[in-house]
């Protein structure tokens, strides 16, 4: 899937679905050590959203700031609830460009293409460019749960890290709709719109 492009912009303005509302949010109790997100590498999140069964996925916000210049992008990826490796890519990446290096770090919003999701997510962070991507950590969501645990991708492996022996959250809101089921077609249905 092709990265959509996103122009730079302090804090870029929601223009996601008005039916769209927050399933997962974890933006207090910051701490101390941020993960630095180096050039070909992607940190996960593990997301459990409040809402169960499937959601139909609207936006992602993260927080953090670029070391140096370079592209930041957002992935939302399967989850099986039981803390293993993501599993295939449901939606992204959707990137922000950014031509220099940050002082303090602010908020950032990734539009996504409205597709079907379930509860369990990871949720991946990537850069590529120089230095890299300071994400902010975070202890325990206020809308939704993680296990505590990241996941790293870098160019020598991928390893778990934290495995729940302290928090272990990133800076994350998701904001999702009601999924609507599909009516199922009938005859009487299908005449009924040619009367």
């Amino acid at each position: 899937m092709a990265a959509a492009a996103l122009a730079f912009v302090a804090v870029p303005a929601q223009a996601h679905d008005a039916s769209c509302f927050t399933v997962y949010e974890n933006i207090t109790g910051a701490q101390q050590l941020s993960p630095l997100v180096g050039p070909g590498m992607e940190a996960f999140d593990d997301v459990h959203t409040a809402v169960s069964g499937t959601t139909v996925l609207c936006a992602v916000d993260v927080r953090g700031r670029p070391i140096g210049a370079g592209t930041l992008s957002v992935s939302v990826y399967a989850n099986n609830g039981d803390g293993v490796a993501p599993g295939a890519l449901l939606a992204g990446p959707v990137s922000l460009v950014f031509p220099t290096s940050l002082t303090s770090s602010a908020v950032y919003h990734f539009e996504f293409p409205m597709v079907p999701v379930g509860q369990d997510l990871w949720i991946g962070q990537s850069w590529s460019g120089v230095n890299g991507w300071s994400a902010n950590p975070r202890t325990t969501p206020t809308i939704g749960t993680s296990h505590d645990t990241w996941y790293f991708t870098t160019p020598s492996g991928n390893y778990f890290d934290n495995n729940g022996t302290e928090e272990a959250s990133l800076y994350l809101v998701v904001y999702g709709a009601a999924s609507v089921p599909a009516t199922p077609a009938t005859w009487g249905a299908l005449k009924s719109v040619y009367r």
